[in-house]
């Protein structure tokens, strides 16, 4: 898996990298996963692919407050986040994890292993709604 640490100087420039790291994993021959994270350079409002701006965002608070609204190429609920949070971008392999083609075990087989690794430094962090994977750790 490639891991890349970088964060571009805009929100739009982060998202537009993710998109175009996930356009590049599906027209790769051979299955290419990355793992990049980030920090958001200034607050921001993130939609989900399907999500409706007008029913999950204030926006007239973020109109007022300087927030400008993007929209993600990957689905999820809206987010409002900033400098300190740390935004991750995964992209795997379906050749490789067949099973995640399914929204909710992708999901759980992400927070699983994140969970896994953070039992190196932190007692017992868990996840709330999340369906375990078949295979899963």
């Amino acid at each position: 898996m490639r891991y890349i640490d970088l964060t571009l100087p805009t929100p739009a420039e982060n998202l537009a990298l993710d998109e175009a790291l996930l356009e590049e994993a599906e027209a790769a021959a051979e299955p290419l996963e990355t793992l990049r994270f980030w920090e958001p350079p200034q607050n921001m409002a993130v939609v989900g692919r399907s999500s409706y701006v007008d029913a999950e965002v204030h926006q007239d608070a973020c109109r007022e407050l300087g927030i400008p609204v993007f929209r993600r190429i990957s689905g999820g609920a809206s987010i409002v986040t900033g400098p300190g949070c740390l935004m991750y971008a995964l992209v795997l392999s379906y050749q490789n994890y067949p099973a995640l083609i399914v929204v909710k075990q992708a999901h759980a087989f992400v927070l699983e292993t994140l969970a896994k690794a953070l039992r190196t430094i932190l007692p017992s962090p868990f996840g709330r709604g999340t369906q375990r994977v078949p295979g899963g750790e």
